[in-house]
């Protein structure tokens, strides 16, 4: 299959999308990729009347995406690709509800081994009865910009284009995604806390304490934020079983702590199945994820998709 990639976006996520297709196109051969185009903001989408399976990716900011998902969809691609967070209101999620194009939510940290495993676990009932799913995103570049007193010009501090939150939309949506995908559910019940201390803009909070109440007692309890001093990119995520505990942490991506009583013993990654194939212990950081969704979207295997993504926003707007 001949595939035309086109990419809406020009920051940070839209390099890691790049260099990631840039990995896929390396290390597969079951499909031929024509050069990467770029389209900038604010221009029409072209004409795919005679272009070879034609797939977008969007990464421009929040707000943007689900306006660029329907135009895509209206464009004629066969499959978008689209960065997180999949909207930023509740009418941009009605608006999107009638899409049929394949759409893939570029929640990294679900399609990595670690979380893939954990899933794997609680499908098995490894764990008996699940008690809690608890964890930490954790990232410093707002209290880091506040210690040097810097305001940058980043478009999200623009309302319009990040929507009405920062940490909760922007990571807390990837720990909202990972819970939900272990839980396999939906919870009943959610309670946010939200701080705005070392905020750059008034809409952006900057630490996120998420709980969740699913069926049968389980709980879910996340920390999420932007403000913690010494953090790197610290997404951590454990769930605790009747039968047992396990924890996975992204900075150590091919481990698993698993633990029974007072024994801790720690599962390996030996599996060469996964994102770009390396060896364990030498992957490419957060890229794994977005070379793992490339494929399955492609492959029309398992990913994070459009309902997933539409999912998680709802829970965040309903309690924001």
């Amino acid at each position: 299959m001949n595939i035309s990639p086109y990419l809406l976006g020009s920051g940070k996520a839209a390099l890691a999308l790049t260099e990631a297709l840039r990995v896929v196109e390396l290390t597969t051969s079951e499909w031929h990729f024509n050069p990467l185009e770029k389209i900038p903001r604010n221009t029409p989408f072209p004409d795919l009347k005679k272009v070879d399976f034609p797939v977008l990716f969007i990464a421009n900011p929040h707000a943007l995406h689900a306006k660029a998902i329907i135009e895509g969809e209206k464009a004629g691609f066969k499959l978008i690709i689209c960065e997180k967070p999949v909207a930023v209101s509740f009418e941009q999620i009605q608006d999107l509800k009638n899409i049929s194009t394949p759409v893939a939510l570029c929640h990294v940290y679900r399609q990595m081994w670690g979380l893939q495993t954990l899933k794997n676990m609680v499908n098995q009932n490894a764990f008996g009865e699940l008690i809690s799913i608890e964890g930490r995103y954790w990232q410093s570049s707002s209290a880091e910009k506040a210690r040097l007193g810097q305001k940058t010009q980043s478009w999200k501090n623009d309302v319009t284009l990040s929507g009405e939150s920062d940490v909760l939309f922007d990571i807390g949506s990837h720990w909202v995604d990972a819970a939900l995908y272990l839980a396999s559910e939906k919870p009943k019940k959610v309670n946010l806390w939200k701080s705005y201390v070392n905020a750059e803009s008034s809409h952006r909070d900057t630490h996120v304490n998420i709980m969740m109440e699913f069926s049968k007692g389980l709980k879910a309890m996340g920390s999420v934020s932007k403000t913690v001093h010494g953090a790197t990119n610290e997404f951590e995520i454990s769930v605790i079983g009747e039968k047992k505990f396990a924890s996975w942490n992204f900075l150590r991506p091919d481990v698993l702590e698993v633990s029974e009583g007072t024994s801790k013993t720690f599962l390996s990654r030996t599996e060469l199945n996964m994102g770009s194939g390396h060896w364990p212990h030498h992957g490419l950081g957060w890229l794994e994820g977005y070379v793992e969704i490339i494929k399955q979207a492609l492959r029309g295997g398992s990913y994070p998709t459009l309902k997933d993504g539409l999912q998680v926003m709802e829970i965040l707007l309903e309690n924001k």
